[in-house]
C-alpha cells in the first residue's frame, strides 16, 4: 500500500472455547447446558449423575460462583471454571453480584 493509505484490517484471531456443560444451580436443582446445546433441569442427584456423564468424574464444568453451586447441590467440589473468579482477575476494583444474573447485567446481557 502506498504511504499514508490504511491497511486492509487483518480478521481477528477465532478463540477456541473447550466443549463443556454450563451449570445454574439453587437450592436442590440445577439447570445444564450441554456442548450440544441441550438445556437439562434436574434435581440435585440427577444433575450429579448428568454432570458425570457429560463431563465425566474430573472433567470441569462452567459455571459462577463454585463453591455456593456445590453447596446448593450437596455436591463435593469439582474442577470448575468459574465466572466469578475471572469477574473477580479481569475487573478487580469493580463489584457485581457473584450470580449468573448479577454478572449479566453487569455487561449488559
Amino acid at each position: 500500500m502506498p504511504d499514508g493509505q490504511p491497511t486492509p484490517a487483518t480478521a481477528p484471531a477465532a478463540i477456541a472455547w473447550p466443549a463443556l456443560p454450563a451449570l445454574v444451580a439453587w437450592h436442590g436443582r440445577a439447570a445444564i447446558l450441554t456442548a450440544d446445546g441441550e438445556l437439562l433441569d434436574h434435581d440435585a442427584a440427577t444433575a450429579a449423575a448428568a454432570l458425570h456423564q457429560l463431563a465425566g468424574p474430573r472433567g470441569p464444568v462452567l459455571l459462577v460462583h463454585a463453591p455456593a453451586t456445590w453447596r446448593r447441590l450437596g455436591l463435593p467440589a469439582r474442577p470448575a471454571l468459574d465466572l466469578a473468579e475471572l469477574f473477580a482477575f479481569v475487573a478487580p476494583a469493580r463489584s457485581a453480584p457473584p450470580t449468573p444474573a448479577g454478572l449479566a447485567a453487569f455487561v449488559d446481557l
